[in-house]
């Protein structure tokens, strides 16, 4: 699905969803936010596959840490990271 809206251009997608619905707020919102989520999932997806294979958190699950524990430590530092510092990027080349 996220290789399907990757193909697709956004402004497309866009009309297409608010032709169905002329004059509705909350389909216009709706197709925007079908847009842009892809840009993040695909962000969040790399860094956290980098992280999972990284030595320390193949460490912690060694010495029987628990999932929730994993993604406090390891996981959610890198993501939250990432997102904060790639976030004006999209601002800035989107407008």
């Amino acid at each position: 699905m996220v290789n399907i809206l990757l193909a697709l251009p956004g402004l497309v997608v866009v009309l297409l969803l608010a032709a169905i619905v002329p004059g509705s707020f909350l389909m216009l919102y709706l197709a925007i936010s079908l847009v842009q989520w892809v840009e993040y999932f695909r962000v969040v997806r790399a860094v956290t596959q980098g992280v999972i294979q990284s030595p320390a958190r193949q460490s912690s699950e060694m010495m029987g840490f628990g999932r929730w524990y994993q993604f406090k430590r390891h996981i959610w530092p890198a993501i939250s990271l990432r997102c904060s510092l790639w976030r004006p990027l999209v601002v800035r080349t989107r407008f």
